[in-house]
């Protein structure tokens, strides 16, 4: 029968399959010729021109009402003699009726014959029919004819159709054996008792008490959210967590306490059950009827199909390939994979050389392509039973790959049609390259040479791992995730991460600054590593930010792979190193949590107590300086096994035989003068992350809601509701299943011959289990913060993806290899490495090219000049941003005229990274205002300013009463620069009243407006005993606070009863009756007096999100601050016209100056 079904499968399938690829083929064929358009529908890209003619500053002239006037800008732009570039939009059209941009094909069009007058032409990408170019033409004609083109199948046509042969192929298997299915299903007979029962046997089967477990806590934790979100404040006083989005505190303390210890419980209790009915215990390794286990290579593939747009069918490929070399199966069934892996970096090796060389570029698509078919040859070729020559083959395929390394050593910028080198930036950077792969080279080629293995498990030599590892980091990596740096001279745009560790260095060890009283970095010292490579190995200069990345990066990939290689064997650290290697290091705070895991871990270290403990101690002393918040995890984490190996090693009377060796004093020694010289340094980071954050903290509630779903997320389901509802439980979910899955391994590791309890407690697989259950959900509270939409675990993800990926895995396969069944550990992991993929899916693009050795710069670029290396020589040759060159470097430049060498100066938010690398200047940062700080916080931010009275102050003017009081005056050259009186007669003379910060105006509108009104209205009820006067302007200036509907425009008018100083009240409280629907956008408050029109200046604009309690703190704006008011304007944009009830309209004032 079974036959009979085979036979009838491959009859419908294999031709389905044939005829598709055919019609795949044609398709690629006819539209690869080439055909004839003509370009039209031209357009002026007005902010792309502002941004290319550097005005930017001139939207806020046309700008009216908080909305721009694009038809005023663009005549300006058109009429202005001093505009000579503009950048248009347009798009091709075809004379083809069928073969032109569709949904099957993508248009490459060639726009190397343009006119003359259009420069940098280039399409928007993935074959869409738009483009953009420069012209210094301020009218274009109505088209450009004779444009060839091409087509080119769009990159999900190959996937869906592959989705569709694996969904055909489950559909077909389920339908010809569907009696074998029923089998399972009920066992024997068709009875209902024997139905139960077979649901009971799948109830208690390990796997669905996991998943189970999971999805049942994470949908309800989804459902209690709305009552948790409405817990009030948990901690007093003021504070806002300063994230990327500036100020939207999304603290989740109450929402993660109660997660886990519930769905932990819940687990504890089914699995009472299942071991106190272990008669129904279903075994897969006992149940015969499964015959088709490799349907369950298919979990991470699943996972990817139903809640990604991930199709690369090599990423499949190399998940479906990993799985066998995990589970070690069958030895022969991880030849092949492994070749196609090293052929893949053989023949990227092999472009490399031959780009850098001939300048051939290869696409990542003709890659794969080779790999597999040259891999398929030889594999065929070669195989055999012993396989010695496909293993020498293997190894003599991996002389070449650490060329792979070379694509460091590109020095050759295309800057706007120009070839451009710098060679003293690049020079000490290329030549630690060269050093490193030379030394790579012949490692690699002594090791293959002199092998002896006999192996696959042992094929892989570790410098082919580590020239993997590091080539895997570049930008353009073809494997596995998209890496983090280029090796380039363009000074990076973000520059929150890399000066939030570089800058430190500077000023403490050339400015003589005392850490954490002169100047406090975020929070740790994990700047230094960064800072050491910057500018000890390197020259300092910050064009060569991106080299010291990549140095620091290579370094800590050495590390891991060494530890890795040595504990497990050299395929599972290829296999780790080739597909994860991307995302250990895209956030600077998790690099040491596996170099200290792979330390801690080593079971010989841990039979050594008398080492384990002292080195243990001195990991989460360095971790506590280096990252805080992960040291007090690891901590907190490791000590039952800490205080195990303690009662362990004085029960056993160890300390006789260590008191006797020389190494063991010579660690202590190190151990204790460390912590003695660096104790008071760590006092001094733990109270300036105390005074920041700790006691302050308050939840102003979830943030996931009001969140859309990512653009990945389940993109074939049309309805947001729908998307946006599963996306929340899935946010939810991961974290919860990954902790589930780790306690269960652990609950197994333990009921497995209990006898061997004390052997198990001195294991290593003991410690990794209990740190990781105790690890994630404490680290948690502090690093589940964030919710980025773009990503399913921000800050946690840093953290699970190394544990999830590296630590578990090593542990169930090296550690417990007798503990859990086969089948058992490859579920778990498909799990696992599921879930790592979707917290940082890989990018994959065919058509791009897996090695360029010329660099492209971005259009919004410049040359660093001659002259701005007069003033700010460590800025060093390279290319920097507009944006930055423009309005910082000029800032720059007026600071250093207008202050003395020995100047403080205060920057009020971490606004101007960039400029306080260049200034050289010593610097006091505070992380933001004393309207959105707790007391203590500013109490310590004003003794800082009355003690250093700083030279000047920069920044958004937030401090204004502090300001006042000490008569600092506006810089006549730049309205954010505050200058000493002193300071201001030295340079500018006598101060005039214009120069009086009262009368100052910066229109401050940003991500604090619009995030902060929510996020304190929210707590308000706790945060009211703060308030010291306050003033209800519906009890003194309106009849009744009934207000049914809005006027024309939207629009509600107060007017008071008495005029009213800015200067006593620094927040308003607007308070609605709560609605099932808010439907308006945003809120604007507009103020003034009786004979003045309302202005932009004289405003605020914030977010709304489904809520109806808003705190403004309005203090923040000087025009409101320094003026009497006699009139409120609310603007609701975009309200849905149904009765608004104003339920409370309150001025308060908080004594803080």
């Amino acid at each position: 029968m079974i036959s009979k079904n085979k036979k009838l499968f491959l009859k419908i399938y294999i031709p389905f399959v044939i005829i598709t690829i055919i019609a795949l083929i044609v398709l690629q064929i006819l539209g690869s010729k080439k055909r004839v358009g003509y370009l039209t529908d031209f357009n002026l890209e007005i902010d792309r021109t502002l941004e290319l003619n550097n005005l930017n500053d001139i939207r806020k002239d046309f700008t009216v009402d908080g909305k721009l006037d694009e038809e005023g800008i663009k005549n300006y732009l058109l009429t202005n003699e001093n505009i000579k570039n503009y950048i248009y939009h347009f798009r091709i059209r075809y004379y083809d009726k069928v073969f032109r941009n569709n949904d099957i094909y993508g248009v490459y069009p060639d726009l190397s014959n343009l006119p003359d007058y259009m420069e940098n032409a280039e399409m928007d990408g993935d074959g869409s029919p738009y483009g953009n170019f420069i012209s210094d033409k301020k009218e274009i004609e109505e088209k450009i004819d004779n444009i060839n083109y091409k087509l080119k199948l769009k990159d999900y046509i190959i996937p869906c159709i592959l989705c569709l042969f694996i969904l055909l192929f489950l559909i077909l298997n389920i339908i010809l054996n569907i009696k074998f299915f029923i089998k399972i299903l009920i066992i024997k007979g068709k009875k209902i008792k024997t139905i139960i029962l077979s649901i009971k046997k799948l109830f208690y089967s390990d796997y669905f008490s996991i998943i189970f477990t999971a999805i049942l806590c994470s949908i309800l934790i989804y459902f209690l959210l709305p009552i948790i979100n409405k817990i009030p404040q948990i901690y007093n006083d003021f504070y806002i967590y300063n994230t990327i989005d500036f100020l939207e505190v999304i603290h989740e303390l109450n929402f993660r306490m109660f997660l886990y210890p519930f769905s932990i419980m819940i687990l504890i209790v089914i699995e009472f059950i299942r071991i106190k009915n272990n008669k129904f215990n279903l075994s897969y390794q006992s149940c015969k009827e499964y015959k088709y286990n490799i349907l369950l290579l298919i979990i991470p593939i699943l996972v990817l199909f139903i809640f990604t747009e991930i199709f690369d069918i090599f990423s499949f490929f190399i998940v479906i390939s990993s799985i066998y070399i995990y589970m070690n199966y069958k030895e022969k069934a991880i030849y092949f994979p492994v070749l196609v892996f090293i052929s893949m970096y053989f023949f990227k090796s092999l472009f490399i050389i031959l780009n850098l060389l001939f300048e051939i570029k290869i696409s990542i698509f003709s890659i794969y392509l080779l790999s597999f078919v040259f891999s398929i040859f030889s594999f065929n070729l070669l195989i055999s039973d012993s396989n010695k020559k496909l293993i020498k083959f293997i190894l003599l395929l991996q002389i070449f790959i650490p060329f792979n390394i070379l694509m460091f050593t590109i020095n050759k910028y295309n800057y706007r049609g120009e070839i451009i080198y710098f060679y003293n930036e690049h020079f000490k950077f290329q030549l630690i390259i060269w050093i490193i792969f030379l030394s790579l080279f012949i490692w690699n080629i002594i090791l293959i040479f002199k092998s002896k293995v006999t192996s696959i498990k042992y094929s892989i030599t570790l410098p082919t791992i580590i020239s993997i590892s590091i080539g895997n980091i570049y930008n353009k990596n073809i494997l596995g995730f998209i890496g983090n740096v280029i090796p380039s001279v363009i000074i990076p745009n973000d520059w929150w991460h890399y000066a939030d560790e570089s800058m430190y260095w500077y000023q403490v060890f050339n400015l003589k600054q005392r850490l954490f009283e002169d100047i406090s970095p975020i929070s740790g010292l994990f700047s230094f590593v960064y800072s050491f490579f910057h500018n000890i190995i390197l020259d300092g200069y910050i064009s060569q930010a991106n080299f010291a990345a990549i140095l620091m990066i290579i370094v800590y990939i050495i590390i891991i792979a060494i530890l890795l290689y040595k504990k497990t064997n050299s395929l599972f650290t290829f296999f780790i190193f080739h597909y994860f290697v991307g995302i250990f290091f895209g956030y600077s705070r998790n690099h040491l949590i596996l170099p200290i895991m792979l330390l801690l871990s080593s079971q010989k270290l841990i039979d050594r107590k008398g080492f384990w403990i002292p080195i243990w101690i001195f990991c989460v002393f360095l971790y506590g300086l280096y990252y805080p918040s992960y040291g007090v995890g690891i901590m907190i984490a490791s000590i039952p096994f800490g205080i195990i190996q303690l009662f362990l090693y004085i029960k056993k009377k160890e300390y006789f035989k260590d008191i006797k060796n020389i190494y063991f004093y010579f660690v202590w020694l190190i151990v204790i003068a460390s912590i003695i010289i660096s104790a008071p340094l760590l006092l001094k980071i733990l109270n300036w992350i105390l005074l920041q954050a700790g006691q302050t903290k308050y939840v102003d509630g979830i943030r996931l809601f009001g969140q859309n779903s990512p653009s990945f997320f389940l993109p074939y389901i049309y309805s947001d509701y729908i998307k946006n509802n599963i996306f929340y439980i899935v946010r939810i979910l991961i974290p919860i299943i990954s902790e589930l899955i780790v306690l269960h391994m652990f609950i197994k590791f333990i009921m497995k011959n209990k006898n061997n309890i004390a052997e198990k407690l001195n294991s290593s697989a003991f410690f990794i289990f209990t740190f990781f259950i105790i690890f994630i959900p404490f680290i948690s509270f502090t690093t589940f913060i964030r919710q980025d939409v773009n990503i399913l675990a921000s800050r946690i993800g840093a953290l699970l993806v190394p544990l999830l990926s590296v630590i578990i895995p090593m542990t169930v396969l090296f550690y417990c290899k007798n503990v859990f069944a086969n089948k058992y550990k490859y579920i778990m992991l498909s799990i696992l490495f599921s879930i790592v993929i979707l917290m940082r899916p890989p990018n994959f693009n065919y058509n791009s090219y897996v090695f360029s050795n010329i660099i492209d710069i971005p259009q919004d670029t410049e040359l660093i000049d001659e002259e701005l290396l007069k003033d700010f020589l460590i800025l060093g040759e390279g290319f920097i941003f507009n944006w930055g060159k423009n309005e910082l470097l000029s800032i720059g430049k007026l600071i250093k005229r207008i202050t003395h060498d020995d100047d403080s100066i205060f920057f009020d938010n971490y606004l101007a990274f960039l400029l306080a690398n260049i200034i050289e200047r010593k610097l006091y940062i505070t992380s933001s205002s004393h309207l959105i700080q707790s007391t203590k916080f500013n109490e310590f931010a004003l003794n800082k300013l009355d003690n250093k009275k700083p030279a000047l102050f920069l920044g958004l003017p937030l401090f204004y009463p502090w300001l006042v009081k000490n008569e600092y005056k506006i810089c006549p050259e730049n309205d954010i620069i505050f200058l000493r009186p002193d300071r201001f007669e030295e340079f500018y003379g006598k101060a005039h009243p214009s120069n009086d910060i009262s009368n100052s105006y910066y229109y401050y509108q940003s991500y604090y407006n619009k995030a902060i009104a929510k996020s304190l209205g929210r707590s308000i009820n706790k945060l009211e005993k703060y308030f010291t006067n306050q003033f209800s302007l519906i009890d003194n200036n309106l009849l009744n606070n009934n207000l049914p509907y809005l006027n024309v425009d939207n629009e509600l008018e107060i007017n008071f009863n008495k005029e009213i100083s800015g200067n006593d009240f620094d927040y308003l409280y607007l308070e609605l009756e709560p609605m099932k629907n808010i439907l308006f956008n945003s809120i604007t408050v507009y103020w003034g007096d009786d004979n003045e029109e309302y202005s932009k200046e004289k405003s605020i604009t914030f977010d709304t999100e489904k809520i109806n309690k808003y705190l403004i703190p309005i203090g923040m704006m000087n025009l409101w601050r320094f003026n009497k008011n006699s009139k409120f304007k609310i603007v609701f944009d975009n309200y849905n016209d149904k009765p608004l009830e104003l339920k409370k309209l309150i001025l308060y004032k908080r004594n803080i100056l």
